[in-house]
């Protein structure tokens, strides 16, 4: 092993100054070669002759153990640090211009990482890794490596090490795919700051994580008695279902699709049954011309009662607005009552809207968030926010170029 282990070092070695286009294997060239190191059999200070190469001359790395891991992680400073996502291509950003990246480190540093041997029948090659470089070390990330995707690979000058987190148990709650995809949250934050950075004042790591907090579209929380994951939609993620400069431009559909502001009528109950009757008249529901009028036992999905009033204060709270301010009429563009003075829509699935900030500036009561810049088609969603009293009211969101 400590001669795959080697011809890793120097092939991730050249990688870290740029001459290699993937993370290699440990023990394979890109045609498939397998490499054997040979100790030199002359001085260290001899001419390379033809047959030997500078790899021959040098020790073979010292193997490093969970402490050294420990220890490296702790001594690291991300003044020069770069990060790399490679996939098809690569690209690097500062490591340090992300806002929260000493909490990311910090994130690695409290895993119980143990040192790992790479299974024989795994050549180590994998397309898909995160780097993070720095002047005195090397870390890749593998997406996915074996099977597994809970691997850190780590090297210095003249040590290397793979590392696994283990699983644990007793810990239900723990991601076990946290560390690729910490390291490419990361990223993205790194990133978001490069190209967003403008004349405002940058977010605090606290205030960056106050507002992902307040943004967040999704909830959830573990059920032990179940035993897995069980999670809904928030009342702002609404707001995330279209793009605006001016929150009285929203698309009324999209913003009610999956609105948790909501009750479902529940079949087999008589007054939700009568208030069918009369909904799927008025908004000239049918699921055939044999059979014009349907119970809500015929109903392929829920459906869902949306109440103005409530959906009046889901917007006065958010952006301070009511739905007799918008710019369009709600009440005929969405599937309004007049009688129930209720919106209704049909859903089963769950796709509500979202917004994960990544970096984030301040204008004195104004706030600017991007979210992680979209690798297809150039561009980033941006929420502007004001301060009103205690809570923060919606400006705009909207798609932006990078």
């Amino acid at each position: 092993m400590k001669k795959i282990a080697f011809a890793l070092c120097v092939v991730l070695l050249l990688q870290t100054v740029g001459c290699s286009k993937a993370f290699m294997p440990p023990e394979a060239s890109d045609s498939g070669d397998v490499y054997e190191h040979v100790p030199p059999e002359s001085p260290p200070d001899a001419v390379i002759g033809e047959e030997q190469t500078p790899a021959d001359l040098l020790p073979a790395p010292v193997k490093l153990s969970a402490s050294d891991l420990s220890d490296i992680l702790d001594a690291i400073d991300l003044t020069e640090a770069s990060l790399t996502y490679h996939r098809e291509a690569e690209t690097t950003y500062p490591a340090d211009a992300a806002i929260r990246a000493e909490s990311y480190l910090d994130e690695f540093k409290s895993l119980a990482f143990v040192a790992y041997t790479l299974p024989d029948e795994w050549d180590g090659n994998v397309d898909d890794f995160m780097r993070l470089t720095t002047p005195d070390v090397t870390i890749i990330s593998p997406q996915r490596g074996y099977g597994d995707n809970r691997l850190l690979y780590l090297m210095t000058e003249n040590s290397e090490g793979w590392f696994i987190l283990p699983y644990e148990q007793d810990e239900p709650n723990r991601m076990y795919w946290q560390i690729y995809s910490n390291f490419f949250s990361w990223y993205e934050e790194a990133k978001a700051a490069s190209l967003f950075g403008g004349t405002g004042t940058p977010l605090t790591a606290a205030e960056l994580d106050y507002f992902e907090e307040y943004t967040t579209s999704i909830w959830t929380e573990y059920d032990a008695e179940w035993g897995g994951y069980i999670g809904g939609s928030t009342e702002i993620s609404c707001f995330f279902t279209s793009h605006y400069s001016d929150p009285r431009d929203m698309d009324a559909n999209a913003f009610l699709a999956y609105c948790p502001v909501r009750s479902t009528l529940i079949i087999d109950d008589e007054e939700d049954e009568e208030e069918w009757q009369l909904v799927q008249k008025v908004i000239n529901f049918r699921s055939g011309e044999d059979n014009p009028v349907i119970s809500l036992d015929d109903l392929p999905v829920p459906c869902h009662r949306h109440r103005r009033t409530e959906i009046n204060e889901l917007l006065t709270t958010y952006a301070g607005i009511t739905v007799e301010e918008m710019h369009t009429d709600w009440t005929s563009e969405a599937q309004y009552v007049p009688e129930t003075d209720s919106f209704y829509t049909f859903t089963s699935d769950f796709g509500p809207g979202r917004f994960i900030p990544c970096y984030g500036e301040k204008n004195g009561d104004i706030v600017t968030l991007w979210a992680a810049p979209d690798n297809y088609d150039d561009t980033a969603n941006m929420l502007t926010l004001q301060k009103s009293g205690e809570n923060w009211r919606i400006l705009s969101h909207e798609a932006v170029n990078w």
